[in-house]
């Protein structure tokens, strides 16, 4: 690749555990990273969310199923060489927040800190960590260079990012801003009030069979 080669790569939706989710096409993308093939510029990958599918599966499908292993260590790999940064989707956390206050961010730090606990010593564990997941990215020009700025509330933006990684050689405007979140904010409070709570309880439900179930009626059927 050239000049224009990319300097951050950004992903979602791939629900890993899910039946739909296409594992060979991504797990060859991932190969496609760790080989150079989009350039020896690249620095960051961001997945926007509904990376592991909790709703459909169990903390243990992560670990027993051979494919999805190998797109973790895959992972791994490419975290060695770039940034890492994730940010947690309506199958990964709850989003029940604004039906009841308004608020999506009052809860999102609780609730990543209990989606990390929940996969400790384990090699999710080992991908993420407290300061590479977020709720809000923001791409901006800062005064020397420019810098993808991570945040768990909008109160955060734009004085006090959990994270800021400076990403090299992109000229960007000196207005230009690029918001990434993962999107169920913009979830109507009717679809939140039905749906929500479904999600909600789904993703705490350890039963593997009411899993199964939900994800061949939510993948086959409908």
């Amino acid at each position: 690749m050239g000049k224009s080669d990319p300097k951050i790569l950004i992903v979602s939706d791939v629900h890993l555990g899910a039946l739909k989710s296409n594992l060979d096409q991504f797990s060859h993308f991932l190969h496609r990273v760790i080989n150079d093939d989009f350039g020896a510029d690249l620095q960051a990958l961001i997945i926007l969310g509904d990376f592991l599918d909790l709703c459909t599966s169990v903390k243990e499908t992560f670990v027993t199923d051979e494919k999805i292993f190998n797109i973790l260590k895959n992972l791994l790999e490419i975290k060695k060489k770039i940034n890492l940064i994730f940010v947690p989707g309506n199958h990964e956390i709850p989003v029940t927040s604004s039906v009841f206050t308004g608020n999506y961010d009052e809860k999102f730090k609780k609730r990543k800190d209990k989606f990390l606990k929940k996969f400790k010593n384990s090699i999710v564990e080992e991908l993420f960590s407290t300061n590479t997941v977020c709720q809000y990215i923001i791409l901006g020009k800062k005064e020397d260079g420019s810098a993808l700025l991570l945040y768990d509330s909008q109160d955060q933006i734009y004085d006090n990012p959990i994270n800021e990684i400076r990403i090299a050689h992109l000229d960007l405007e000196e207005d230009y801003r690029c918001l990434m979140l993962h999107g169920y904010q913009f979830d109507s409070d009717v679809f939140r009030f039905f749906v929500g709570p479904i999600w909600k309880s789904l993703i705490s439900y350890h039963n593997f069979e009411v899993k199964e179930a939900y994800n061949y009626f939510w993948n086959e059927i409908i």
